[in-house]
């Protein structure tokens, strides 16, 4: 019998991922990252919430998902909440409740140990696990619809056109080549010759008339362009084929493309939750009273004045140079690279609190080589602020330390297809030429990533004092300050070299001292694009 009870907990175990899996993707299919606030009923919120307040508090690292923090009893509830969304995989209500009611009694008997199972039992829980799989369309083996997966791998070949053809550049997705047709071609893209090159996704099966109609759509448009099928590995066998029927093949691993889809839902999910960390509430204490921000940033960007007892004193966090920073990382999030590579955004993340930060104490410049992550505990700073940079770190951090290996791996090991920082100053410098000059970059900068600071709050009101307390804090010029860091950054990792002459930047870039490479400011005038990137320098 103990073995009966380990097969059904290991049963259960796998089942409850999959019932996770299916839960989250679908909600977010629906409302996007805000799945959770819109799609959860607020009892179930608020005990994720403190199930990962707990988490927190022990020193644990808190689960990206908040689902995984669901006992097995609320995803009944979510689902009959949502049953609008779900009743299209599961149609009969009554059904599914008896189907995971009786799987949720089993579940709290293995766990709980509180009696053995019958062989009944065990056999009425298969079978409501198997009931159930069908209608989510997940199997024992995870097998994936392929409708959902081609959706899934498209934004991958969109924003990294080298997977289709080294050289590629890609112009459109999903579009009609010709307006009097609804029929639609996965992507399009110019080859490295200038040739249009025209590629059709394929998770699963091989449909010979749809590549007879795709090419008669685009012959009545183009006389010179290239068809290419991009097909997994488990059809290889269909190559021959469709050489014949005249378009190119290319292959990719099904494998690795699965494993990079769960790596990218990962990356927006942390994402998800480190907006969430510097853009909700913020609670911080003025002369004795609670006053409520609307985030941490805006608190960072109060600084006031109050009379209190005939005298003038100046009130608030005062932390403009860290409401910067966290600004930064904010428009990062709410950037479009977000959503087209998110994987690759939070390693950027990770660089941007990684990489060695500069920062004024006093009249003095300090380096700290831990970078913008350690500035809770070396700056002077509430509570409050440091435990918001803390689990921005730690969740930045898990993912970095869960996933770094594997992105590169999945990347080819190229650093100018895995690093942000590489592929956004390339495509300026393509644009721009090898130098650039600190304008020029700033400006470009500031447009890719769509940087705009947010807007400091004006005045207070101190209800126990009975007056409005004035924000000293002008944000213009903010966003000069966030390119200038992703330039930095792009020095220290001797990307861009800092060309001397008279200066209108400082930055920190990389120097050897004993040996060792170290960092240090230093004056520049313009920058160089640094061509060869056998040169470039790791963040730690």
């Amino acid at each position: 019998m103990q073995d009966k009870l380990k097969e059904m907990f290991n049963e259960l175990t796998q089942f409850e991922l999959e019932i996770r899996t299916f839960i989250t993707k679908t909600l977010r299919t629906v409302y996007s990252d805000n799945w959770v606030k819109q799609a959860i009923p607020k009892s179930i919120r608020d005990d994720w919430r403190t199930k990962r307040e707990n988490d927190i508090k022990q020193g644990r690292i808190p689960e990206f998902n908040p689902i995984n923090y669901a006992d097995f009893s609320h995803y009944r509830d979510i689902i009959l909440y949502n049953w609008k969304t779900f009743s299209k995989y599961f149609e009969d209500k009554e059904k599914f409740r008896v189907r995971l009611d009786d799987i949720n009694n089993l579940c709290r008997i293995v766990t709980m140990h509180t009696r053995s199972l019958t062989d009944d039992e065990i056999g009425m829980g298969k079978v409501s696990i198997r009931w159930l799989r069908s209608k989510m369309e997940i199997s024992r083996d995870e097998k994936r619809k392929g409708k959902s997966e081609v959706e899934e791998i498209q934004p991958i070949f969109r924003a990294n056109p080298f997977m289709v053809e080294e050289g590629a550049t890609f112009l459109r997705a999903e579009k009609r080549p010709s307006e009097k047709t609804l029929k639609r071609i996965d992507l399009q893209l110019i080859d490295s010759t200038g040739t249009p090159l025209f590629a059709e996704i394929k998770w699963t099966g091989i449909d010979e008339n749809q590549v007879k109609s795709y090419k008669k759509l685009i012959n009545a448009q183009y006389k010179k362009y290239r068809l290419v099928w991009i097909i997994s590995d488990d059809m290889v066998s269909a190559t021959s084929h469709l050489k014949k029927l005249g378009v190119e093949v290319k292959v990719y691993s099904k494998k690795d493309m699965m494993e990079l889809m769960e790596i990218r839902n990962s990356g927006k999910e942390t994402l998800a939750e480190i907006r969430e960390l510097i853009t909700k509430p913020f609670d911080y204490i003025i002369q004795n009273e609670k006053v409520t921000f609307e985030d941490v940033i805006r608190a960072c960007y109060f600084d006031g004045k109050m009379d209190i007892d005939g005298k003038t004193k100046r009130v608030g966090l005062k932390q403009s140079a860290i409401g910067r920073y966290l600004d930064l990382i904010r428009c990062i999030i709410n950037s479009p690279f977000s959503s087209s590579l998110p994987e690759l955004t939070m390693e950027f993340i990770y660089e941007l609190l990684a990489v060695p930060y500069c920062y004024k104490s006093g009249r003095f410049w300090v380096i700290t080589k831990d970078g913008f992550r350690s500035i809770a505990q070396t700056a002077h700073i509430h509570s409050s602020l440091s435990n918001v940079i803390d689990q921005v770190w730690k969740s930045t951090n898990h993912f970095h330390t869960k996933f770094k290996n594997r992105i590169r791996a999945l990347y080819g090991n190229d650093k100018r297809k895995y690093d942000l920082t590489y592929r956004v100053i390339n495509d300026i410098a393509i644009q721009r030429g090898l130098t650039l000059n600190v304008k020029t970059i700033v400006t470009d900068l500031k447009s890719v990533f769509t940087m705009v600071p947010s807007r400091p709050i004006e005045k207070i009101f101190h209800s126990s004092l009975n007056q409005w307390i004035q924000n000293s804090v002008d944000t213009s010029g903010y966003e000069n300050d966030f390119a200038k860091r992703i330039i930095e950054i792009a020095a220290i990792k001797r990307i861009l070299i800092p060309n001397r002459g008279i200066t209108i930047m400082w930055v920190l870039a990389p120097k050897y001292q004993n040996g060792k490479i170290t960092v240090d400011r230093v004056p520049c005038q313009s920058f160089i694009f640094n061509k060869d990137h056998t040169l470039y320098l790791e963040v730690p």
